[in-house]
Protein backbone atom coordinates (compact mmCIF):
# COMPACT_ATOMS: atom_id res chain seq x y z
CA UNK A 1 0.00 0.00 0.00
CA UNK A 2 1.62 3.63 -1.25
CA UNK A 3 1.22 6.50 0.61
CA UNK A 4 1.35 9.39 -1.17
CA UNK A 5 4.05 12.39 0.43
CA UNK A 6 3.23 14.47 2.74
CA UNK A 7 4.52 18.22 2.15
CA UNK A 8 5.40 20.55 5.50
CA UNK A 9 4.50 22.94 3.25
CA UNK A 10 1.28 22.90 1.80
CA UNK A 11 -1.16 24.76 3.15
CA UNK A 12 0.82 27.20 5.20
CA UNK A 13 0.78 30.82 3.73
CA UNK A 14 3.93 32.45 3.00
CA UNK A 15 5.88 33.99 6.07
CA UNK A 16 3.87 32.90 9.14
CA UNK A 17 3.12 29.79 10.52
CA UNK A 18 0.05 28.17 10.63
CA UNK A 19 -1.86 26.84 14.04
CA UNK A 20 -3.35 23.75 12.42
CA UNK A 21 -1.80 22.70 8.58
CA UNK A 22 -3.91 19.45 7.03
CA UNK A 23 -2.59 17.42 4.67
CA UNK A 24 -4.59 14.21 4.33
CA UNK A 25 -4.10 11.84 6.93
CA UNK A 26 -1.30 14.28 9.12
CA UNK A 27 -2.02 17.42 11.24
CA UNK A 28 -0.06 19.24 11.94
CA UNK A 29 -0.63 21.82 14.44
CA UNK A 30 1.14 23.58 17.35
CA UNK A 31 0.93 22.92 20.60
CA UNK A 32 0.16 26.12 23.77
CA UNK A 33 4.11 26.00 23.94
CA UNK A 34 4.57 27.02 20.50
CA UNK A 35 6.11 23.34 19.12
CA UNK A 36 5.02 21.99 15.91
CA UNK A 37 3.34 18.48 16.43
CA UNK A 38 2.97 16.40 13.43
CA UNK A 39 -0.11 14.03 14.47
CA UNK A 40 -2.28 11.42 12.68
CA UNK A 41 -5.97 11.18 11.64
CA UNK A 42 -7.76 7.69 12.60
CA UNK A 43 -7.29 7.16 8.55
CA UNK A 44 -3.82 8.20 8.51
CA UNK A 45 -3.38 5.74 11.96
CA UNK A 46 -5.32 2.75 9.86
CA UNK A 47 -3.36 3.47 6.91
CA UNK A 48 0.04 3.40 8.84
CA UNK A 49 -0.85 0.28 11.06
CA UNK A 50 -2.42 -1.65 8.10
CA UNK A 51 -5.11 -2.14 10.60
CA UNK A 52 -8.90 -1.07 9.97
CA UNK A 53 -10.80 1.57 11.44
CA UNK A 54 -13.42 -0.43 13.21
CA UNK A 55 -10.81 -2.17 14.89
CA UNK A 56 -8.86 0.64 16.06
CA UNK A 57 -12.30 2.28 16.99
CA UNK A 58 -12.68 -0.60 19.18
CA UNK A 59 -9.05 -0.48 20.66
CA UNK A 60 -10.06 3.25 21.55
CA UNK A 61 -13.21 2.18 23.53
CA UNK A 62 -11.28 0.17 25.34
CA UNK A 63 -8.62 2.16 26.30
CA UNK A 64 -5.83 0.30 24.96
CA UNK A 65 -4.76 3.27 22.63
CA UNK A 66 -5.32 6.81 23.39
CA UNK A 67 -5.79 10.30 21.52
CA UNK A 68 -3.79 13.26 21.77
CA UNK A 69 -5.05 14.56 25.19
CA UNK A 70 -6.90 18.13 23.60
CA UNK A 71 -8.31 16.22 20.56
CA UNK A 72 -9.77 13.00 20.34
CA UNK A 73 -9.41 12.74 16.77
CA UNK A 74 -6.08 13.30 16.26
CA UNK A 75 -2.98 10.73 17.69
CA UNK A 76 0.37 10.95 18.19
CA UNK A 77 2.79 8.89 15.73
CA UNK A 78 3.79 6.63 18.51
CA UNK A 79 0.81 5.11 18.54
CA UNK A 80 1.34 3.27 15.32
CA UNK A 81 3.55 1.54 17.24
CA UNK A 82 1.22 0.61 20.04
CA UNK A 83 -1.69 -0.39 17.77
CA UNK A 84 0.37 -2.50 16.00
CA UNK A 85 1.67 -4.45 18.96
CA UNK A 86 -2.09 -4.83 19.98
CA UNK A 87 -3.47 -6.72 16.67
CA UNK A 88 -0.16 -8.47 17.39
CA UNK A 89 -0.65 -9.47 20.42
CA UNK A 90 -4.75 -10.11 20.17
CA UNK A 91 -3.64 -12.38 16.53
CA UNK A 92 -0.78 -14.10 18.49
CA UNK A 93 -2.69 -15.06 21.44
CA UNK A 94 -6.00 -15.71 20.06
CA UNK A 95 -7.79 -13.35 22.96
CA UNK A 96 -10.37 -11.10 23.41
CA UNK A 97 -9.91 -7.00 23.86
CA UNK A 98 -10.64 -7.51 27.51
CA UNK A 99 -7.86 -9.87 27.74
CA UNK A 100 -4.98 -7.51 26.31
CA UNK A 101 -6.30 -4.72 28.72
CA UNK A 102 -4.54 -6.79 31.31
CA UNK A 103 -1.30 -7.93 29.30
CA UNK A 104 -0.61 -4.80 28.06
CA UNK A 105 -1.10 -3.04 31.63
CA UNK A 106 1.57 -5.33 33.12
CA UNK A 107 3.60 -4.93 29.68
CA UNK A 108 3.90 -1.31 30.22
CA UNK A 109 4.76 -1.74 34.09
CA UNK A 110 7.77 -3.78 33.19
CA UNK A 111 8.77 -1.84 30.28
CA UNK A 112 8.59 1.49 32.74
CA UNK A 113 10.99 -0.52 35.51
CA UNK A 114 13.07 -1.80 32.75
CA UNK A 115 13.69 2.11 31.30
CA UNK A 116 14.26 3.18 35.62
CA UNK A 117 16.26 0.28 36.17
CA UNK A 118 18.76 1.21 33.33
CA UNK A 119 18.53 5.39 34.41
CA UNK A 120 19.78 3.98 37.49
CA UNK A 121 22.38 1.69 36.32
CA UNK A 122 23.95 4.96 33.62
CA UNK A 123 23.47 7.31 37.39
CA UNK A 124 25.35 4.54 39.61
CA UNK A 125 22.97 3.97 41.93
Amino acid sequence: MKQRPVSRAAGAKKGRSPEKIEEGWLIYRRDRSGEELCCLTLEGLSRSSRIPVPALERMIRRGLIESMPDDDRLFPPETVRRAVKVERLRLQLQIGLDGLEVILRLLDRMEAMEREMALLRRTGL
